[in-house]
């Protein structure tokens, strides 16, 4: 592990070690839907804070109906293997992040959520720093990135430096996991013979949404 990713994760593990100083577990949220990014947060999250503490938390993914099979099932077999069965609150579906995160905030009044945004994600190149209150709007809390300073190559290189499982479909050009309506392979991944190399071959972040049709 370089320096640089020893600092950031030192970092990482500081801000979180911070918020459940301030703050108590059930007044925390942890926003989990089995992406990469989400992934290396709650390892990092289990390293620094033991799992009754977790358990807590308010754990919670906002479903969509037009999800990859392989991410709900890798979400699934995560909470229950890996988690050791922490509880996951289920969010139904809707259009609206917004609409759902209002309705999980009147059952769970949350004072903070941790999320897996880096700073190059489109909606984290509206914060600026890794701890910042929601945008008007939204329900209020203060949104706790703790991979906010993270490239790309340093979700991948930790991975797979701490062997920390992930969904299948990043072994297969998938870069950037959304709506399997506008998620395609990544095209930067693609092999002359038309096979795709992994995920964590793709080095630079701002190829990493190729394969997204929309934001």
């Amino acid at each position: 592990m370089s320096p640089q990713l020893i600092d950031r994760v030192n970092a990482s593990e500081n801000l979180i070690q911070d918020i459940f100083k301030r703050y108590a577990p059930s007044e925390i949220g942890v926003a989990f839907n089995g992406g990469k990014d989400s992934v290396v947060m709650f390892e990092l999250l289990r390293r620094a804070v033991t799992a009754p503490v977790l358990a807590q938390c308010c754990i919670f993914v906002v479903e969509h109906n037009d999800e990859f099979d392989e991410l709900r099932k890798f979400r699934a077999w995560y909470m229950q293997e890996v988690a050791r069965g922490l509880p996951l609150v289920h969010q139904g579906a809707t259009q609206d992040m917004r609409l759902s995160l209002w309705t999980l905030t009147e059952k769970h009044p949350l004072k903070v959520v941790f999320m897996g945004t880096r700073k190059t994600d489109p909606h984290g190149r509206y914060q600026k720093e890794a701890v910042e209150k929601t945008t008007p709007g939204w329900p209020d809390f203060l949104r706790a990135c703790p991979l906010f300073h993270w490239s790309v190559n340093d979700v991948w290189v930790y991975t797979r430096l701490m062997c920390i499982p992930q969904c299948s479909l990043y072994e297969s050009g998938y870069s950037s996991v959304g709506r399997s309506a506008d998620t395609n392979r990544n095209p930067c991944l693609r092999r002359d013979d038309g096979s795709y190399r992994p995920a964590w071959e793709l080095t630079c972040d701002n190829a990493e949404r190729e394969g997204r049709q929309t934001e």
